[in-house]
C-alpha cells in the first residue's frame, strides 16, 4: 500500500482544498446502509468494519480494513445512489471526506489516481467474488458444513462453540 501512501502525500491542489479531515472514535459509524451516496473517503489512520444487518435481526460483519483505504468508493464508482453496507470505526480513526463529485473529478483528471483506484477495487472484490462464486453452487449441507469449519477453534482441537441465535437452516 506504499502506492496509497504516496498517492495522498500528491492529492492535487485542487482536491485537498475540498477535502474535510475527521476524527471518529471507536464504535462511531461512518456511513450506514441505504444511505444516498454522497462521500467517499480516505481512512488514513485506524481500522473499520463493514457489516450489515438483515430482515431477521442478524448483523453480518464481512469485512474489516486498516488504513490506508478508501470507503464509498464502490458504490461511487459503480454509480448506485445508496451504500451497500455500514461502516462503523473499530479503533479511533481519521479521514478525509470529499463529495463524490470531487472523487470523479480527480478520478478523471489523474491517470495514475484511476489505476490505482481500479487496482484497489478489485483487490477489495476479488475475495468476495471468489469465495461466492464457490458457496453459490453448494448444497444445503455443504455449506453448513463451510460455515461450521469456518467456526472451528483451531486451538482447541477437543470441540468448537457454535453460536446461533434462533436462524432457520433449511439443508
Amino acid at each position: 500500500m506504499q502506492q496509497l501512501y504516496k498517492l495522498i502525500d500528491a492529492i492535487p491542489e485542487s482536491i485537498q482544498g475540498k477535502l474535510i479531515k475527521r476524527n471518529i472514535s471507536a464504535g462511531e459509524t461512518i456511513l450506514y446502509k441505504g444511505e444516498d451516496v454522497q462521500h467517499v473517503y480516505i481512512l488514513i489512520k485506524g481500522i473499520v468494519s463493514v457489516s450489515s444487518k438483515f430482515k431477521n435481526g442478524q448483523r453480518y460483519t464481512f469485512a474489516q480494513f486498516g488504513a490506508p483505504s478508501f470507503i464509498g468508493e464502490v458504490e461511487s464508482l459503480a454509480e448506485q445512489p445508496i451504500y451497500a453496507a455500514n461502516v462503523q470505526a473499530v479503533t479511533p480513526c481519521t479521514t478525509l471526506s470529499m463529495s463524490t463529485s470531487t472523487f470523479w473529478h480527480w478520478l478523471e483528471s489523474d491517470t495514475s489516481f484511476s489505476l490505482l483506484m481500479a487496482q484497489l477495487v478489485a483487490t477489495k472484490m476479488y475475495p468476495s467474488s471468489n469465495n461466492n462464486g464457490t458457496i453459490k453452487f453448494m448444497s444445503g449441507k455443504q455449506k453448513l458444513l463451510h460455515y461450521l469449519i469456518d467456526q472451528y477453534l483451531p486451538y482447541d482441537k477437543n470441540y468448537f462453540t457454535l453460536t446461533i441465535k434462533k436462524y432457520p437452516i433449511s439443508l
